[in-house]
Order: structure tokens, then C-alpha cells, then sequence
């Protein structure tokens, strides 16, 4: 595992994303035709065209699919092969062998991939633990909605690639803040300075000195406690403390915003939000490439997108649907979270890795 201080100072769902919502998928360095081949496997899926289908995270268009074949073509033959005169049977056949293994070599060159590879497991990571608020909590058939949040989406990703084999622990309680009071009661799984010393107590000890902890702090700190940005960030000191001494390494994400559509009922939510995340980015506790929510409003306007949050259903006193509540992100949301931490993670195996040949997946 890499060192505490050099990690800190550092696709899935059955809820499927809507048709409109338009992923990018960043391509691996230096894999060549293999790329085209896994584009063409894929268009085949029978997976509407750039959707997110909740069992592979990526499903490439038909147009993708073909500029693909002609990539594939196109680096599988070698341009501009000089033909030398043909002045005999045995010299014919010479030439067809001088060519074939020529282009043989070229193709070999661009499908190659060096033995080492960027992953997780490489840089002794075995789990991902956790910890969060509603927001990054899975909501099961029996609760009033249904929705799978970013963890799980990541455990999805498990399957393969940099994060084949790690295994993913999602610890998140709604309701849960790092340390205020809050009005839910005093159940200590509700304040994260409580209970992640219960859970790290649960991991096996030969499994904890390979588990990385992802901190996912919620607006619920600072609207608990009038907007106090400084007491948000001491109590997230308290937690790191608290994680470190059981030896793990610890990642934390930027806090999301809530829709900017809150802004007028909550007009200091959001400013404080971003406050919260400047101040932990200057600290070096957040870390590029993710040192401000992913959820943020286009042109850098204050608050989330509201096309992030208007699927999740508010609900009124009696429980009945009121709309879209402004605070937790739907499922696009959660897929767009899920991509930055991807990202986030890829970035740590990039600055980790002791490898030189190391490459991305």
C-alpha cells in the first residue's frame, strides 16, 4: 500500500441511465487494434446505441463501430509497401513471404501490450471501503425509491480492468454526518467519528492494511450546523485521524452540491459547499484531478446541475411525492460521480505505480 500522507497530499446499475445522457469513454494508451476489436464485440451487444445498459458501462454506437474496422484496417496494413518485379516463380514466393511477415511484425507492433499493467491490486489495494451519507447510498426495492448509487456502480467495474479483483464495501448511511449533531438521533452509525472505528473493527486485520477508504463528506454537516465550513473541516480531520490510525490509506471526494434550483430556499448551501471544497483542495486533502464536485453546474455555476437531480423523487411529510427533492443526485448523477471517481482512482495507480511500463487499462 502506498504510504497514508503520499495518497491524502493522494461500467452498472439496474437503474439505467436515460438514452439522452451521453458518456465519453476516454480510450487506453497505446492498445492499438485491441481497442477496435473490443468496440466492435461491443456494438453487437444489442444495447441501444451510447447507452448505459447497467451490465457494461460502455456500449459503443454503430458509427463508432465502423470507424473502428477502419482503424483496425487501416494500422493492419502496411502503407506504401514497395512490390519489387516479379522475374520468376521462386522470387514470387519470396516476396509473398517477405511481405506477409512484414506485415505480420507491423501488427504485432500496434496490438501489443507491455506485461505491466496500471491496476489497483498493483499497488497493494484489495478493497474499497466507503464512507457517506444518503447520497451515496443504494436504495433497495423495499425503501421509497430505488436507485443504485456510485459504489456500487464502481463494484460493478470490479469485473475488469485497473480494478479486477477489488473488492468494493459501501458503508454509507443516510442520515449520517462526520461529527454535528444532527436531527435523526443518537444512533452512532449517524456520525461517522462513531462509526468508523465500529467498522474498521469488523475488517479482518490481514485484509485491512490493503483497504483504501473513500471519505464522501454531505452537505448534512453544514446544514446542521449553520454553514460552518470550519467545523465541517475539523470534524473531517477527526475522521481521517481516526482511519489512519487503523492503518488504511484514505482518499476523499469533493462534497456534492445540491441542485442550484435550492439556491433560493438555501442561499448560503451551495457558497458554503464550495468553500468547503476550496479549503481541502488548498489543504492538498483533495487532489486533481478531482478537487471540486463532478455534479457542479455548467459555466461554474453555484450548485448542481439540475439535470442530475431531477429524477430523484422528494417526498412531503405523509410521504407522498412532491417532485424532485434538490438534494440527492439520480441515477445520471450517480453515473457521472461514478466516472470521476474512475478517474480519481486511475490517477492514484498512475502516481503510485513503481512500474515504468505501467499503462492504463
Amino acid at each position: 500500500m502506498p504510504q497514508n500522507g503520499t495518497v491524502r497530499s493522494p461500467t452498472r446499475n439496474d437503474s439505467a441511465v436515460p438514452s439522452t445522457f451521453v458518456a465519453t469513454l476516454r480510450l487506453p494508451r497505446r492498445v492499438g487494434c485491441l481497442v477496435a476489436v473490443v468496440l466492435v464485440v461491443c456494438s453487437s451487444c444489442g444495447t441501444e446505441a451510447g447507452q448505459y445498459d447497467g451490465d457494461d458501462i460502455f456500449v459503443a454506437s454503430d458509427a463508432t463501430a465502423e470507424r473502428s474496422v477502419e482503424v483496425f484496417e487501416s494500422t493492419s496494413t502496411v502503407p506504401n509497401m514497395p512490390v519489387a518485379p516479379i522475374h520468376s516463380k521462386e522470387a514470387a514466393e519470396a516476396e509473398t513471404v517477405a511481405v506477409a511477415e512484414t506485415k505480420t511484425e507491423a501488427v504485432a507492433e500496434t496490438t501489443s501490450v507491455p506485461s505491466a499493467l496500471c491496476s489497483l491490486s498493483e499497488i497493494g489495494v484489495d478493497q474499497l471501503l466507503v464512507f457517506g451519507n444518503s447520497t451515496d447510498y443504494t436504495f433497495g426495492a423495499d425503501e421509497p425509491i430505488e436507485m443504485t448509487a456510485w459504489p456500487n456502480l464502481l463494484a460493478r467495474h470490479a469485473r475488469g480492468g485497473f480494478m479486477d479483483g477489488v473488492a468494493v464495501r459501501n458503508e454509507s448511511q443516510p442520515g449520517q454526518t462526520m461529527g454535528v449533531w444532527d436531527a435523526w438521533g443518537p444512533d452512532p452509525r449517524l456520525r461517522l467519528t462513531l462509526y468508523a472505528p465500529i467498522v474498521l473493527d469488523s475488517v479482518e486485520p490481514g485484509l485491512l492494511q490493503g483497504t483504501l477508504v473513500l471519505v464522501a463528506p454531505s452537505f448534512i454537516d453544514l446544514q446542521e450546523s449553520g454553514f460552518d465550513v470550519s467545523r465541517a473541516v475539523a470534524d473531517l480531520s477527526v475522521v481521517l485521524a481516526t482511519v489512519e490510525s487503523y492503518g488504511p490509506s484514505t482518499l476523499v471526494l469533493p462534497m456534492n452540491y445540491v441542485s442550484k434550483t435550492m439556491n433560493d430556499a438555501f442561499p448560503d448551501l451551495n457558497p458554503s459547499i464550495e468553500s468547503f471544497n476550496r479549503v481541502l483542495a488548498q489543504r492538498g486533502v483533495l487532489v486533481e484531478p478531482y478537487v471540486d464536485s463532478s455534479l457542479r453546474g455548467d459555466h461554474g455555476e453555484s450548485g448542481g446541475k439540475e439535470g442530475f437531480y431531477d429524477d430523484f423523487p422528494g417526498r412531503d411529510r405523509e410521504g407522498r411525492p412532491v417532485g424532485a427533492d434538490g438534494f440527492h443526485p439520480d441515477s445520471e448523477g450517480q453515473f457521472v460521480k461514478t466516472l470521476a471517481v474512475l478517474e480519481m482512482l486511475e490517477a492514484l495507480v498512475e502516481r503510485t505505480s513503481a512500474s515504468p511500463d505501467c499503462v492504463e487499462l
